[in-house]
């Protein structure tokens, strides 16, 4: 099981006149000296929140780019520290956080296309159904439509005034057209 570490476990320990110097971070020659000692533990301190190596070193490289540009000046060398390890920990989780949103968000499309695919084709599926109603005879549609709302034999004949095997037999004769007529959709 892995023991949480502390950021004061990855700070090592710096002499009293180093950590009583400020650092200034104005120059390529500061920057440099400081990337030269920090990169690589704050890069093993990267790999805690992420897997790729790659990005770690990016995340690392990007702060430093930074904190250039911002001419960043420390009170001293383990105020330096502690604001890169800080900042490095948040750029990770930051990524992290991007990722999960990433995830979600693709999650979410292939969801959605799926359900528009699926309407989709329920759409095309009713417009063929419907299409073939309309080539049945009017009594055959009629009974169709009464017996898809719900009506059983006995009160479709009621409704329409017929006897209960009229309804029947015209029921079973239009099943078999509609067949007929969507055979071809069939695959």
């Amino acid at each position: 099981m892995d023991v949480p570490i502390t950021l004061s476990e990855y700070l090592t320990d710096v002499d009293l006149n180093e950590a009583l110097n400020t650092v200034n971070l104005h120059t390529a020659s500061d920057l440099k000296a400081a990337f030269g000692e920090l990169y690589p533990p704050l890069v093993r301190f990267a790999h805690r929140f992420l897997t790729n190596t790659e990005a770690c070193e990016d995340v690392v490289q990007d702060l430093f780019v930074a904190l250039y540009q911002e001419k960043r000046s420390f009170e001293n060398v383990q105020a330096l520290k502690n604001y890169c390890y800080a900042a490095t920990k948040n750029r990770c989780l930051n990524i992290v956080k991007h990722e999960k949103v990433k995830q979600q968000y693709a999650q979410f499309t292939l969801y959605t296309t799926n359900q528009l695919e699926g309407f989709e084709l329920e759409t095309e599926t009713a417009n063929i159904i419907h299409s073939a109603l309309k080539k049945l005879s009017d009594r055959k549609r009629e009974i169709l439509e009464l017996h898809l709302k719900g009506l059983n034999n006995d009160d479709t004949a009621t409704r329409l005034n017929i006897k209960v095997q009229t309804v029947k037999n015209l029921k079973a004769k239009a099943y078999k057209e509609l067949r007929g007529l969507l055979a071809k959709y069939k695959s």
